[in-house]
């Protein structure tokens, strides 16, 4: 994750295709989740489910995530995801990251952010940056 000089905040994500795939296909409806272009249906089912598991807030104001490019690569599926709001710099943030609990119970997720990795588990889903 970084943030650029205007405060836009960017996270680069991997998701195992098959895992998402399913995910997307169970948790909404989905016959076949296609995650081809950013305004697929798959993609669509994606970024709703990443608006819910993964926020960024900063003043009491939450920041909406969009999928601005989806990549396959062999059986992964790269997301590059960039934040709509732009944060004010110098002032600290809490990211909630609950990707994939509801689905593994043992899942940790890690966040690489100014050279420090920040991993999320179950009980611990939000963490404060400074």
């Amino acid at each position: 994750m970084t943030m650029a000089k205007d405060g836009t905040l960017t996270l680069t994500t991997k998701f195992f295709l098959d895992d998402i795939t399913q995910q997307m296909q169970t948790k909404y409806r989905l016959k076949y989740a296609d995650f081809s272009t950013p305004e697929s249906n798959g993609t669509k089912a994606l970024q709703t489910y990443m608006n819910t598991n993964l926020l960024v807030i900063q003043e009491e104001i939450k920041s909406v995530f969009h999928v601005e490019a989806v990549q396959k690569a062999e059986d992964n599926l790269v997301l590059v995801v960039i934040s709509s709001v732009h944060l004010k710099k110098k002032q600290p943030f809490i990211m909630t990251n609950s990707l994939f609990f509801d689905v593994f119970p043992n899942q940790i997720n890690s966040v690489r952010y100014k050279n420090s990795q920040t991993r999320f588990r179950l009980r611990e889903k939000s963490y404060r940056y400074e």
